[in-house]
């Protein structure tokens, strides 16, 4: 089984992708509800020539539903 390498092609610049594994980590802010994200992950096996992209759009809306506590 080869190694896969993971790499970030374009997403937010807060993003961190770890190379090895492909855990991608982000923090969103409230300054970013509303808006839409475009990400794209390349990953190869170091034998073929061209990488294989994923692609995807992640839209952060607002919570709308009130916190619940159940105090026993």
């Amino acid at each position: 089984k080869d190694p896969l390498q993971f790499s970030l092609v374009s997403g937010p610049d807060d993003v961190f992708l770890e190379e090895s594994t492909g855990l991608l980590r982000w923090s969103t802010n409230i300054n970013d509800v509303g808006k839409s994200f475009h990400f794209v992950v390349s990953v190869s096996d170091g034998r073929t020539e061209s990488p294989v992209l994923q692609q995807w759009t992640v839209s952060l809306l607002a919570d709308t539903d009130a916190p619940s506590v159940d105090v026993k």
